[in-house]
C-alpha cells in the first residue's frame, strides 16, 4: 500500500515539474541573445541594439530579458534564483525578468508550464493587416487594381462593451459615426426594437451619441471586449495609423444576453437592419461556451445560423482558447472502464465560481455510465452510484457528506438527445476541499464517449477548460483535441484559429507567425474539420471603450471631442475572428453576390501555408484549418467569380512596390509555380527563384524588372527598390 501511495503521489505531481514549453519565436530570440552574449563584452552589450530590438531592460545596471509565463502550483516566487526577478502575478500568469547571462535558468524554474519572451509593445493592428495582406487590398494591389475597404457592407458584432462615441468607428474625416444602430439587450427602458420585447435600440447618430455606450451587464459590468473586436474588424484612425481590414464598412452592435435565444434574436435583428439598408451583412461572434449547444452543429442555435446562411448572412466565429489545456478525453469502450482526476479552477479567483462541468457525449444507441469518487491521497472518502444514460433522464442533485466536507453534484442525463440522438451526461461538481481529489470513473459496453472539463460559473459565463489529470496508475489523462465549442462547431460558420503575426527580422527576412498556444483544436464532435482558417490573434492592439470598468494596460491614447480614448493589446481567437470578419467584408464589397458557402471556400482555397503551418492535408488540419487567411488571393478569386476575364499581365501582383526588404508575388497558380527572374535596368539577372516571398534587401536602390515565364505567356512588371 505504501508503494502504491508513493506511486500515486509521483503521478499526481509529475505535471508540476514538467519541462516548460515555449514558442519557436521565443526560442529564436533566446538563442540569438545567447549568441550575442557569448560574443560581446558587457560594455558592447549595453551599447548595441539589444535594448531597442528586444524587451531587454536595464535594471540596477544589469540587463534582463522580460518573460511572461503560465505557472502551476509548483511555482514559488520565493524560490527563484537571484538572477531572476519576480514581477507580478495575475491568477496563473506571472512576469519575470531574467539576466541575459543566465537564460538557461528559465527552463529550470519549477512550476512553469509555458513561457514566452515578452513582445515589444507597438500597435499590432498594423502587423495583423500586413499578415492578412489586407494592406495590399487597400492599395489596389489585386487583379482588377481596385482599392477595397468594405464600403457598402455591414459588420455586425455580437458582444459586450461598445463605446458608440469612439473615433475608431467614425468615417475617415472623423465627422460622422459609421454605426447604423445598436441593440443593448441588457438595458432597461428606452425604445425596444420593433418586434422584440426587451432591451433598448438606438438608431442613427443622434441617438447613439446621446446613449454614448451600452449599459453595465450582468457578466462584465461596463465591458470593452466588443469595442476591441469591432476596431479590429473595421476600425479606422489615421492619426494613429490604425485600421482594420474593412475600415469603410458600417456597423451594427448588439450587447447580447448570454442565451441562445437572445443570440438568435440579435442575428435576426441585424439581418432586418441590413435588408433595410440594402447591404450585405457579416456577423462576428468572438465568444463561445462549451455547455452551449451540442458541439456537433445540431443545436438550435447552429440550425438558426445555418438558416441565416441560406438567406445570405455570413457568420465568422472564434474557434476558442483551450488549445493549451488537456481538458478533453475520448474513449472507445469495449466492456472496460476509465478513470481520471478532474482539475478545478481556483475558487478565490472568481466570486461567481461554482465548480466544474464535466460534459459527456456518447454515440447513438450506445449507453454509458459515470460515477464520481473523492480521494485524500489513496484513501477513498466518498463515491456516488453510477449514473447511466440508459436508466435515467432529467437531472438530480446529490450532496455527499464525508467528515466535515461535502461534495455537491448536479447530474443532467439523457438517453438520446432530441437533436442528435446521442446519449448525454453533465456533472456539475463543487468541491471546495482542495486537498481532496475528485475522480470520475466511466464505463460502457461499446461506443465512443467524449468528455470535457469546463469551469462552471454561477452566472453562466464560464468557457475555459481545466485539465483531466493523473489519478494514479492506469488513469486516463486529458488532451487538447475537440476543443472547439459552440457556435464554432456550426456547419455554416467560418471558425477561426489564431496565430502570431509575421514580422521582419533583418535584411528582408520574414519570421512567419506560429500558431498561438491557446488556439483550440478541431475536429467537431461529429468529426468535421474545423477551424477553417487562421488569422493573427496575439497582441492585437485595438480600441478600448472609454466607459469601461475593466482593467487593461493602455498602450496609446487619443483625444477626440474633449474625451480621451485608449488602445490596448489583447490576445485570443476573439481577436483573430474579427480579422477574418473584416476580410469577408472586403470580399462582399468586391463581389456582393457571393454566398456564405462560396466565401468559406474562397478563404480555404486561397489560404497560404508556410514553414510554421507545414504542409497541410488537402482535407484540412485540426489546428490550422486550410492555412493563413490571405486577402489578396481571396479578393482575386472573388473578382474572378464575377466573371471578369483579365489579361495575363494583370494576373501578376507584386507588393509592396516600392519595397526595401521583401517582395511578395501573388497571382494565378501558374504564376505562383513559375520561376521568378529579376533583372537590373541594364539587363543583368540579379535574382532567380521559385519563391513567392523574395528578399531584395541586398539590391541597390533603383528600378528593376520581374519576368515570369508561364504556360500562358511571359509576364513582366516594373518594381522599385528603395
Amino acid at each position: 500500500m505504501k508503494n502504491l501511495f508513493t506511486l500515486f503521489l509521483l503521478l499526481s505531481v509529475s505535471g508540476l515539474f514538467a519541462q516548460p514549453v515555449t514558442s519557436a519565436n521565443s526560442k529564436y530570440i533566446i538563442d540569438k541573445l545567447k549568441n550575442e552574449v557569448s560574443l560581446a563584452t558587457k560594455a558592447e552589450l549595453s551599447n548595441n541594439n539589444l535594448l531597442e530590438e528586444y524587451t531587454v531592460q536595464l535594471i540596477n545596471n544589469k540587463l534582463y530579458l522580460s518573460i511572461i509565463a503560465t505557472v502551476n502550483n509548483g511555482f514559488d516566487s520565493n524560490e527563484l534564483p537571484k538572477q531572476v526577478i519576480f514581477g507580478s502575478r495575475a491568477a496563473n500568469i506571472v512576469t519575470l525578468k531574467v539576466s541575459i547571462y543566465n537564460l538557461d535558468l528559465i527552463e529550470a524554474i519549477k512550476g512553469i508550464d509555458i513561457f514566452e519572451v515578452a513582445s515589444k509593445i507597438i500597435p499590432q493592428i498594423k502587423k495583423a493587416i500586413v499578415d492578412l495582406r489586407a494592406d495590399s487590398v487597400h492599395e489596389g494591389l489585386v487583379f482588377n487594381q481596385t482599392k477595397y475597404s468594405g464600403e457598402g457592407v455591414i459588420i455586425g458584432i455580437t458582444d459586450w462593451g461598445f463605446d458608440y462615441t469612439h473615433p475608431m468607428f467614425y468615417d475617415s474625416a472623423q465627422q460622422h459615426t459609421r454605426i447604423i444602430a445598436s441593440w443593448d439587450q441588457f438595458k432597461q427602458g428606452g425604445n425596444k426594437p420593433n418586434g422584440f420585447s426587451y432591451g433598448a435600440e438606438h438608431v442613427g447618430e443622434t441617438e447613439l451619441l446621446a446613449a454614448q455606450s451600452d449599459s453595465a451587464c450582468l457578466y462584465y459590468n461596463y465591458a470593452t471586449h466588443g469595442s476591441h473586436v469591432a476596431g479590429i474588424a473595421g476600425g479606422r484612425l489615421d492619426d494613429l495609423a490604425l485600421s482594420g481590414p474593412a475600415y469603410g464598412a458600417n456597423f451594427l452592435f448588439t450587447q447580447i444576453l448570454l442565451d441562445e435565444g437572445a443570440v438568435i434574436d440579435a442575428m435576426n435583428w441585424m439581418k432586418e437592419k441590413a435588408a433595410q439598408e440594402n447591404k450585405r451583412l457579416v456577423i462576428n461572434m468572438s465568444w463561445g461556451l462549451y455547455h452551449l449547444g451540442n458541439m456537433d452543429g445540431t443545436s438550435m442555435l447552429s440550425q438558426a445560423m445555418d438558416n441565416l446562411a441560406n438567406d445570405g448572412v455570413v457568420v465568422v466565429t472564434s474557434a476558442g482558447n483551450n488549445g493549451d489545456t488537456p481538458f478533453h478525453i475520448q474513449k472507445e469502450f469495449t466492456l472496460d472502464t476509465i478513470f481520471s482526476r478532474v482539475g478545478f479552477d481556483n475558487f478565490a479567483s472568481n466570486p461567481a465560481m461554482f465548480g466544474q462541468n464535466v460534459i459527456m457525449w456518447g454515440e447513438e444507441n450506445e449507453a454509458f455510465c459515470t460515477a464520481v469518487e473523492v480521494y485524500n491521497g489513496t484513501n477513498l472518502l466518498a463515491r456516488t452510484k453510477f449514473y447511466c444514460t440508459s436508466d435515467m433522464a432529467g437531472n438530480t442533485d446529490t450532496i455527499i457528506y464525508y467528515g466535515s466536507d461535502s461534495l455537491i453534484i448536479n447530474v443532467v442525463s439523457e438517453a438520446n438527445n432530441p437533436l442528435n440522438k446521442r446519449p448525454h451526461l453533465i456533472f456539475s461538481i463543487q468541491n471546495r476541499a482542495s486537498a481532496n481529489a475528485v475522480v470520475i470513473r466511466s464505463t460502457a459496453s461499446a461506443g465512443t464517449v467524449n468528455y470535457w472539463n469546463v469551469t462552471h460559473l454561477t452566472n453562466g459565463a464560464g468557457n475555459w477548460g481545466q485539465p483531466f489529470m493523473s489519478a494514479g496508475a492506469g488513469s486516463t489523462l486529458g488532451d487538447e483535441f475537440y476543443s472547439l465549442g459552440a457556435p464554432a462547431s456550426t456547419k455554416s460558420a467560418i471558425s477561426i484559429a489564431a496565430h502570431n503575426s509575421e514580422f521582419l527580422i533583418s535584411q528582408g527576412n520574414i519570421l512567419n507567425g506560429s500558431i498561438a498556444h491557446f488556439s483550440s483544436y478541431g475536429p467537431t464532435l461529429d468529426g468535421r474539420i474545423k477551424p477553417e482558417v487562421s488569422a493573427p490573434g496575439v497582441g492585437v492592439v485595438s480600441s478600448i471603450s472609454s466607459f469601461t470598468t475593466r482593467s487593461y494596460n493602455g498602450l496609446l491614447s487619443y483625444n477626440f471631442k474633449g474625451r480621451t480614448y485608449d488602445f490596448a493589446a489583447f490576445s485570443g481567437t476573439s481577436m483573430s475572428s474579427p480579422c477574418v470578419t473584416g476580410v469577408v467584408a472586403l470580399l462582399l464589397e468586391a463581389n456582393p453576390n457571393l454566398s456564405p458557402l462560396e466565401i468559406k471556400e474562397i478563404l480555404k482555397n486561397t489560404a497560404r501555408q508556410d514553414d510554421k503551418t507545414g504542409v497541410l492535408p488537402v482535407t484540412g488540419s485540426t489546428r490550422w484549418g486550410w492555412g493563413k487567411v490571405t486577402a489578396t488571393r481571396a479578393i482575386n478569386e472573388a473578382v474572378r467569380l464575377v466573371g471578369i476575364e483579365l489579361p495575363i499581365e494583370d494576373q501578376l501582383v507584386v507588393y509592396p512596390n516600392p519595397s526595401s526588404n521583401v517582395l511578395f508575388v501573388d497571382g494565378t497558380q501558374c504564376i505562383l509555380d513559375a520561376t521568378k527572374n529579376i533583372y537590373s535596368i541594364d539587363g543583368r539577372k540579379v535574382i532567380s527563384t521559385t519563391d513567392n516571398q523574395i528578399n531584395i534587401s541586398f539590391l541597390s536602390n533603383g528600378i528593376y524588372l520581374i519576368k515570369i515565364e508561364t504556360s500562358n505567356g511571359l509576364v513582366t512588371k516594373k518594381l522599385v527598390k528603395e
